[in-house]
């Protein structure tokens, strides 16, 4: 009887162990949508007349790019370190790919999550450039001018900022209305303003 008894128990145990170890989690993911508020803060994603942006020089050449495509894809973490635990969250990106249809140029635009903000961020030339998407046009304490005239057209709300590092010198001003307005080469002197519309 007691030798009966240690086998049922030990079955028992055995069913147990076998049911626990055969349930799965099913990790999770949640999406966050760029708000319109967001995606209305330069005018590359909800203005068809940005479809098309010409930049102009002071050395007298002129860039023009067409939008080619739009790309939505989703930024996803893991909303824990615990390893039993893959639920992810999901962000909301957009991307502009332009063609160069004068000059000899790039652009290109990108709205996405960075670890806890959505950052704007341009490629001109070949030249990265990254601004918290909240911040165009924002009054703050440093970068914001409230008007300001690039060859005798007044642009408002500006925000200015400067990137400097090993291999760059740069100006780049921007405001909710016309995106990056200008950009400026120190080093080069060189700069290019964007068509006013």
């Amino acid at each position: 009887m007691k030798l009966l008894s240690i086998i049922i128990l030990i079955l028992l145990m055995q069913s147990c162990v076998k049911e626990n170890s055969t349930q799965s989690y099913n990790p999770k993911n949640y999406y966050f949508y760029l708000t319109s508020a967001q995606i209305s803060q330069t005018p590359y994603f909800t203005n068809p007349a940005f479809n098309t942006i010409s930049f102009a020089s002071n050395k007298g050449d002129t860039l023009t790019f067409v939008k080619t495509k739009t790309d939505t894809t989703w930024y996803c973490e893991r909303t824990t370190s615990n390893p039993d635990n893959n639920d992810q969250n999901c962000y909301q990106t957009l991307h502009n790919t332009y063609a160069t249809i004068k000059g000899n140029g790039s652009f290109d635009v990108n709205l996405g999550f960075d670890g806890s903000v959505y950052v704007l961020k341009l490629n001109f030339n070949n030249n990265n450039y990254s601004l918290i998407n909240d911040l165009i046009g924002y009054n703050g304490p440093k970068g914001y001018i409230d008007k300001i005239s690039f060859n005798n057209i007044q642009y408002e709300k500006v925000t200015n900022v400067n990137y400097t590092g090993t291999n760059a010198n740069n100006n780049i001003y921007l405001n909710n209305q016309f995106g990056l307005i200008r950009i400026e080469f120190i080093s080069e002197k060189i700069n290019f303003t964007v068509y006013k519309r």
